[in-house]
């Protein structure tokens, strides 16, 4: 009796650990959307996209001409991992390959197995490559008009 329930409880912890994460995976994509929507919406009016970890810039009149955000209504709180979301435009290939995009979004503090599960769901499985990659417990998002 005492093996059935011990395995019992471990199933159900490892069920709710599985649920959890993907609870979690919902909660990047949703913030992943409303960043990517925002960027693409801020160079639509403008021509050019907001600089390297300029925040400000979609919510607030930056001083770009033909800015008419705002273009998120707030920045999404910290990942479910703790830590946070940061906006990349990295032209000069500096943080990522140039074989990446030039524009992303850092989901950063990822454990390795949460990164690899929603890589396995959205791109090709390989977080190494495509347009999700993991990098120094960083989740990069690659954001053009046909990624994710």
């Amino acid at each position: 009796m005492f093996k059935r329930l011990l395995f019992l409880m471990v199933s159900l912890g490892a069920l709710s650990a599985y649920a959890q994460t993907d609870n979690s995976l919902l909660d990047v994509s949703h913030a992943y959307l409303i960043i990517k929507n925002g960027a693409v919406s801020y160079n639509a009016d403008t021509g050019s996209w907001p600089a390297s970890n300029n925040v400000a810039a979609f919510m607030e009149n930056d001083g770009t001409a033909k800015w008419d955000g705002p273009y998120i209504k707030e920045w999404p709180d910290k990942n479910p991992w703790g830590g946070f979301y940061f906006w990349k435009n990295d032209k000069a290939g500096i943080f990522v390959e140039k074989s990446f995009g030039e524009r992303y979004i850092v989901v950063s503090s990822v454990p390795a197995g949460a990164a690899n599960k929603f890589d396995a769901k959205v791109d090709n499985g390989n977080p190494s490559t495509g347009s999700v990659r993991y990098k120094d417990g960083n989740l990069l998002l690659e954001v053009s008009d046909d990624a994710y």
